[in-house]
């Protein structure tokens, strides 16, 4: 929830500071998460990249393949929606989401 409102205030802060969408906007939240959002004018959306330090490069012998399933995890849904309702509630506003585990973010 704190990802998305920091995500909401951005969208907000961006579509009013820079009205062509040219600049994205950058937080980091207090447990190291970036959120990165740009305003898309031609097309009315806003791209919304929330990056996690959570890949290979940061793994053990002791948890090696932890980012791999951080990263199915974040779209398996939560205990009020299943990972299909999440997936129609942000294609029905013409949005995807998807997560990617890189060698050092997800």
């Amino acid at each position: 929830m704190k990802i998305l409102t920091t995500a909401l205030f951005m969208l907000v802060l961006g579509t009013t500071a820079y009205a062509d969408g040219s600049t994205p906007q950058l937080a980091t939240l207090d447990d190291g998460v970036r959120i990165i959002c740009r305003n898309e004018p031609s097309s009315k959306l806003v791209a919304i990249t929330v990056l996690v330090q959570a890949g290979s490069e940061q793994e053990n012998l002791t948890d090696a393949g932890i980012g791999s399933m951080v990263a199915d995890a974040l779209l398996m849904g939560t205990t009020n929606q299943d990972s299909d309702a999440i997936a129609e509630s942000i294609g029905d506003i013409g949005g995807n989401v998807k997560a990617i585990w890189e060698p050092d973010v997800t």
